[in-house]
C-alpha cells in the first residue's frame, strides 16, 4: 500500500495548532491549570486539584487562589497538617475571608491550640456576633469556668437568631457538660433533636450522656437509632462498638464491626476495630490475621500499623515494634503517638534516654498528650531528675486540678528531691479530691513518715486499711516502720491481724513468709510462701523468694527449680534469669550462664547487670568484639558502678587500651578496696602504667583477703617480683 497523503489544508490546520500551541504564554497556562484546578475541586477530586493548583504556583508562586484552595483541599481530605501553612498564607493575604478563618480556628481545636482558636474565631463574632461557627469554636476552646460562662453568655445573646438550628442546642449542651451539669445537657440535647430528629452529633451526644450517668439502656437505644440513620458519616457505628466493647460485650461490637460492606467509607476503620478488639481479648494472632488483610487493601494504613506495634510490644518482640513506629514516623513525622508508643518500645529495651526524646517530641506535637507527660515523669523519676517530672506535673494540675496521676507523680517526685513537706502537701490535697480512695491516704502515711511523724504516719497506714482491708501496701508501710524499730514480733502480729480481718491472699501470705525469713524463721518463711502459692500458683515474687532462700542455702537445684517456675508464669522475669545464670556460673558452665543473659538482652536490650555479666563471659571467650560492646552498653546505663567500670576497664586492657582502662579500674579500687577481683586488676594496670608501689598496694590487699580468690597465687608472684 502506498504512504497516506495530507492534504495540504489539514497540514496546514495541524501546523497552526502546534504553533498555537508553543506560543501559549505563562499566564495563559497558569489560567488553564487554575480553571482545571477549580474544576476539579467542585467536582470533589481533591488530590486531582491539587496537582492542577501546584503547577498554578508554578507559574505564581502568590496566586492567591490556588493559595486559598489548596489549603481547602487538603483540608477537605483531612490532612490538615499540609493545610495549615496554605490557610495561612491565605487569610494573611485576606484577613477578612471568615471560611479561611474558620478552617483555621478548627485546625488549632485539633491541635490543642485553644487560645489561638478562640482568638480567630473572637474577632469573627466582633464583627457578626451571631456567627454559629464561630460561637461553636469558643464552646469547644472552653475550659476554664470563666470561659465556658463568657461562651454561654454569647449563645444566649444570640438565641433569637439561632435557636431554631439544631447545632445551636447541641453547642450549648456541651457547654453544660463542661459544667457538669448532666440534666441541663439533657435537656438541650432533646431540644436539638426536636429542631432535627437525624442529628446524627445529638444523638451520639446523648448516648455519651447516659453512658455518664450509668443509663446503658438509652445509651444503646440512642447508639442504635445513630446507627439506623448513617453509620459511616459521624462514626456512629464505632461509637456502637466502643460501647459495647466498653461493656466487655465483645460479640456484640463484633457483630456490629461485620455489618461493615467493603464499599462502606469506614471498612478500614471497622477492620482496625475489628483487630483492636482480638487484640484486647489477648488473640494477638488473630488481630495480626486481620491487620494482614487491612495492608492488603492499603500497605501504609497508619492506624493498623500502630496497631501491629502495640502488638509486637505486648509479644516482648520489641525490635518489631520499633520497626512499626518508625515506619510509620517515616510517613508521617508528626504522629505524635507513634512516638508515645516508640517511647514504650525504647523503654522496654531499657533505652531511657531515647524514650525521654521521643516523648518530648511527642509531647511538642500534642501539649495535652497527658499519658505522655505522665510516663515522661516517671521515666524523668527514674533516671533520677525529679526537678522535671515536679515541673512537668505542676503545669498539668494548673490545667487540670483534679487529675490524680499529676498528684500522686509530683508527691512520688517532690519524696525523690528530698521535699517531704511539699509532698505531704500534694498527697492531702489527693485526698481532698478523692476522699474514697485509700491510695492518697496511704502516700500521706508515707510522707509523714519522710518529715518523722511516725505515730501521725501509723494512723494514716491503718486508716488506709480500714478503706479497703485487701489493700497491701499501707499494711507493707506498717510492718516496715515496726521492723524499722526492731520490733520484728509486732511486725509478724499485725500481719496475722490483717489476714484474720481481710481474709488470706498471696500477698498477705508472701508479707508474713518475708518476716519470718527476717527473723531467721526460715521453715515458717519456707510454710508462708508455699502458701501463697497455693493461694495463687501465678504469684511470681514467691517462687523468687524461695529460690533465693534455696539458694542462700546452697541448694541450688530446688533453687534453680523454682526459678524455673518462675519464668513459666512469667517468661520475662529478668530476676529469675539472672538468678539462673548465677547458678550456671557457680557451676562452671558458662554457656548456660550466656544463653540466660541473651535472653534477657533480647527482651532488655540495655540491661546493665546482664550486659556487664555477659561483656565478662564473651571476655573470657575470646569474643572481645561483642564483650567490648556489651561492656560500654552497661557502662552508658550505670556509669558509677565500679563492677561495670571494672568490666570494662579489663576488656580495654585486653585490648592493649591501657591507659584507659587504668583510668576506670583505678576508681573502681577506690570503691571497692575489699574486692579481691578488682584489686587484683588495679594491681596488674598499676604495674602496667610504671607504678610498682601503687601495684604492691593492690596485690596486698588480695593476698590479705579472706577470700579463696583464684588469682590469689598471681597475685602473690607478682608481689615477690616487685622490687
Amino acid at each position: 500500500m502506498g504512504r497516506v497523503k495530507l492534504s495540504v489544508v489539514m497540514l496546514t490546520i495541524l501546523a497552526s495548532a502546534f504553533l498555537g500551541a508553543c506560543a501559549e504564554t505563562p499566564d495563559a497556562k497558569r489560567v488553564r491549570h487554575l480553571s482545571r484546578g477549580d474544576e476539579y475541586f467542585g467536582q470533589g477530586r481533591y488530590k486531582d486539584a491539587l496537582i492542577e493548583y501546584q503547577n498554578v504556583l508554578r507559574f505564581n508562586a502568590s496566586d492567591s487562589r490556588a493559595i486559598e484552595r489548596m489549603g481547602f483541599a487538603y483540608h477537605n481530605l483531612g490532612d490538615f497538617r499540609r493545610a495549615y501553612p496554605f490557610l495561612l498564607k491565605a487569610r494573611q493575604a485576606n484577613p477578612d475571608d471568615v471560611n479561611v478563618t474558620m478552617k483555621l480556628a478548627a485546625i488549632y481545636l485539633l491541635a490543642g491550640k485553644l487560645d489561638e482558636a478562640r482568638e480567630l474565631a473572637g474577632g469573627i463574632l466582633e464583627k457578626d456576633p451571631n456567627h454559629l461557627e464561630a460561637l461553636q469554636v469558643m464552646a469547644v476552646a472552653a475550659r476554664r469556668q470563666n470561659e465556658i460562662a463568657e461562651a454561654a453568655a454569647g449563645f444566649e445573646a444570640a438565641r433569637p437568631v439561632l435557636e431554631a438550628r439544631a447545632g445551636y442546642h447541641i453547642s450549648l449542651a456541651e457547654l453544660s457538660l463542661k459544667a457538669r451539669d448532666l440534666t441541663k445537657a439533657e435537656a438541650q440535647l432533646k431540644e436539638a433533636l426536636t429542631r432535627d430528629e437525624k442529628s446524627m452529633q445529638a444523638h451520639l451526644m446523648l448516648a455519651n450522656l447516659y453512658r455518664a450517668k450509668g443509663d446503658r439502656d438509652s445509651a444503646l437505644a440512642e447508639f442504635k437509632t445513630a446507627v439506623a440513620i448513617e453509620p459511616v458519616v459521624g462514626g456512629a457505628r464505632l461509637n456502637l462498638v466502643d460501647f459495647h466493647a466498653a461493656n466487655r460485650d465483645f460479640n456484640a461490637a463484633k457483630e456490629v464491626l461485620k455489618s461493615s460492606k467493603e464499599s462502606d467509607g469506614d471498612y478500614l476503620a471497622t477492620r482496625r476495630r475489628l483487630s483492636e478488639l482480638a487484640f484486647i481479648e489477648g488473640k494477638t494472632d488473630e488481630s495480626l490475621a486481620i491487620l494482614a488483610d487491612v495492608f492488603k487493601k492499603a500497605p501504609t494504613d497508619v492506624e493498623g500499623h500502630l496497631i501491629r506495634g502495640r502488638i509486637y510490644l505486648t509479644k516482648r518482640q520489641t525490635t518489631e515494634a520499633i520497626q512499626e513506629f518508625q515506619g510509620v514516623l517515616k510517613a508521617d513525622s508528626k504522629q505524635a503517638q507513634a512516638r508515645y508508643w516508640l517511647a514504650i518500645a525504647y523503654h522496654q529495651t531499657g533505652n531511657i534516654q531515647q524514650a525521654k526524646t521521643e516523648l518530648t517530641q511527642a509531647l511538642e506535637l500534642a501539649p495535652r498528650m497527658t499519658d505522655a507527660a505522665f510516663l515522661l515523669a516517671q521515666m524523668n523519676l527514674e533516671s533520677a531528675n525529679p526537678a522535671a517530672a515536679i515541673e512537668s506535673m505542676e503545669k498539668i494540675i494548673a490545667a487540670q486540678p483534679k487529675s490524680l496521676q499529676a498528684y500522686l507523680l509530683l508527691g512520688t517526685a517532690q519524696l525523690s528531691r528530698q521535699q517531704p513537706a511539699a509532698a505531704l502537701q500534694t498527697f492531702k490535697k489527693m485526698q481532698a479530691i478523692a476522699s474514697k480512695d485509700p491510695r492518697p491516704v496511704h502516700l500521706t502515711g508515707i510522707a509523714l513518715q519522710a518529715v518523722g511523724q511516725k505515730a501521725e504516719a501509723a494512723k494514716e497506714f491503718e486508716r488506709a486499711l480500714s478503706m479497703k482491708p485487701t489493700f497491701t501496701d499501707p499494711l507493707t508501710a506498717l510492718v516496715g516502720q515496726a521492723i524499722g524499730e526492731g520490733n520484728t514480733g509486732l511486725a509478724l502480729e499485725r500481719i496475722k491481724k490483717q489476714i484474720s480481718t481481710a481474709g488470706n491472699s498471696a500477698r498477705l501470705q508472701f508479707l508474713l513468709a518475708s518476716t519470718h525469713q527476717l527473723r531467721k524463721e526460715n521453715a515458717q518463711a519456707e510454710t508462708a510462701y508455699t502458701k501463697a502459692l497455693e493461694l495463687d500458683n501465678t504469684f511470681v515474687p514467691a517462687y523468687v523468694a524461695l529460690g533465693q532462700m534455696y539458694l542462700a542455702a546452697q541448694d541450688d537445684q530446688k533453687a534453680l527449680a523454682k526459678f524455673e517456675q518462675a519464668l513459666s508464669v512469667n517468661s520475662n522475669d529478668v530476676v529469675s534469669r539472672m538468678m539462673i545464670a548465677q547458678i550456671h556460673l557457680n557451676r562452671g558452665d558458662r554457656d548456660k550462664a550466656k544463653e540466660s543473659y541473651e535472653q534477657i538482652l533480647a527482651a532488655k536490650p540495655r540491661f546493665v547487670p546482664a550486659a556487664n555479666n555477659l561483656a565478662w563471659i564473651l571476655a573470657q571467650n575470646g569474643d572481645k568484639e561483642r564483650a567490648l560492646q556489651l561492656a560500654t552498653i552497661a557502662k552508658e546505663g550505670s556509669p558509677d558502678d565500679p563492677f561495670v567500670s571494672d568490666t570494662l576497664g579489663w576488656i580495654l586492657h585486653q585490648r592493649g587500651v591501657n591507659e584507659r582502662a587504668w583510668t576506670l579500674i583505678k576508681e573502681s579500687a577506690a570503691k571497692q578496696p575489699g574486692n579481691p577481683e578488682i584489686q587484683y586488676h588495679a594491681g596488674v594496670l598499676a604495674q602496667k602504667m610504671g607504678q610498682p608501689e601503687l601495684a604492691k598496694q593492690h596485690f596486698q590487699r588480695v593476698v590479705a583477703s579472706g577470700n579463696n580468690y583464684s588469682n590469689k597465687d598471681k597475685a602473690v608472684k607478682a608481689l615477690s617480683e616487685i622490687k
